[in-house]
């Protein structure tokens, strides 16, 4: 998919620039044309100006003193408009004057003559005709618009190829995370299948035999864990660092708060808690995600901690650090530990949604924070959130 994707995009932009080079063509052929003909009238007026300018008493008087180049182009009527003068670029030329701007051929060659009065003293006497070579527009046309064809093809090529290097660079985001969507899709609809069909499974032993309530409260509890992968589901899909609701909170307060909510589940476990929490320890963050993401890692470190374990919980201004001394992970599953529903070998048989570090995860990364993940199996299991 991410392929077509790549090539429609560097395709479009390719055609697009290269009908934006036409475009840029078509519109600045014709004007340096104009800029040409404009360049090539004023040089004929002034060379026309240097010749008159060697006149004295009458049009002949510039005959003897024209240059070898001159001489070839320049035609002279008296005020009689008779000829009185012709270059050989007007041999085969007929001698009738014409005042307005003009074209002939000589031998393979256009010419482009134009036409200035001669006036001696204030009196008019005679007329004087120039011509330089003159490129024919429409062969001149035909060749730039091959040439600018070609060259807006290479530029074209050349765009391509960049536009999939670039198109590849600025989607490597996007198909990565749309992998993950897509195992994200499985492992959710694998996830919520289970209780479901758990609870379908009770429901209708219930239906047939002589217990019944003990199916229903079965599937009841199915249908619990369900609701909690949905809540969990629906956590995760909303929560951006633009949905964060920050204020000054006393972070010491808060984990008090919560480690005296897990003292009953902990005493139950048989599991310690060892605190070194500073006193008024402020940040600047969202008390409700706070909460969720102490209560996560706590809950975490409690279900894999093994009885008479302990749990320590460290606070100081620059981190948090929530450690236990239970079962462990494998160095090779750190770096999936936060990926959705991963459970690691160890951990399949313990209950959860299997997004509650994922959660923890999007918390951090929306407050803009570190999170360290420190394991050693069979030791225990440290993680260390630092703040910015």
């Amino acid at each position: 998919m991410f392929d077509k994707l790549r090539f429609r995009i560097a395709l479009q932009f390719t055609i697009v620039i290269f009908i934006l080079l036409l475009i840029y063509g078509a519109i600045f052929i014709p004007i340096d044309y104009r800029d040409y003909k404009n360049e090539l009238e004023e040089n004929l007026t002034n060379d026309a100006s240097r010749v008159l300018s060697l006149m004295d008493l009458k049009p002949e008087d510039a005959i003897r003193k024209l240059t070898e180049r001159d001489d070839f182009r320049v035609r002279i009527f008296n005020a009689d408009d008779i000829v009185v003068y012709s270059g050989q670029l007007f041999t085969e030329n007929d001698n009738v004057l014409r005042h307005d701007p003009f074209k002939i051929n000589y031998h393979n060659d256009r010419f482009f003559v134009m036409t200035f009065p001669i006036e001696l003293h204030g009196i008019p006497s005679g007329s004087l005709q120039i011509g330089e070579v003159y490129h024919v527009f429409i062969e001149d046309l035909r060749e730039k618009m091959i040439i600018l064809f070609l060259e807006s093809l290479l530029v074209a090529l050349l765009t391509y190829f960049i536009g999939m290097f670039f198109a590849k660079r600025a989607l490597a985001p996007a198909e990565s995370m749309y992998k993950r969507l897509d195992q994200f899709s499985q492992d959710a609809s694998h996830e919520l299948k289970t209780p479901l069909a758990n609870a379908s499974s009770s429901l209708d032993l219930a239906l047939i035999g002589e217990k019944p309530r003990k199916y229903v409260e079965e599937a009841k509890i199915n249908i619990i864990r369900a609701a909690e992968i949905v809540d969990d589901l629906l956590e995760l899909a909303k929560m951006t660092k633009f949905t964060l609701q920050k204020e000054e909170i006393n972070l010491s307060k808060l984990i008090r708060e919560v480690i005296k909510e897990f003292n009953a589940q902990a005493r139950f476990m048989k599991v310690r808690f060892i605190t070194q929490i500073a006193d008024d320890i402020s940040v600047e963050a969202d008390p409700g995600y706070i909460l969720l993401l102490i209560s996560n890692l706590i809950n975490n470190s409690l279900k894999f901690s093994e009885s008479g374990g302990e749990v320590q919980i460290i606070l100081d201004e620059h981190s948090i650090q929530i450690r236990d001394k239970g079962i462990g992970i494998d160095s090779n599953m750190i770096e999936r530990l936060f990926d959705p529903f991963f459970q690691a070998e160890s951990s399949h048989s313990t209950k959860g949604s299997g997004l509650g570090l994922s959660i923890v995860k999007k918390i951090v990364d929306a407050h803009e924070w570190m999170i360290d993940v420190q394991s050693i199996k069979g030791i225990g299991t440290s993680f260390s959130i630092t703040f910015k």
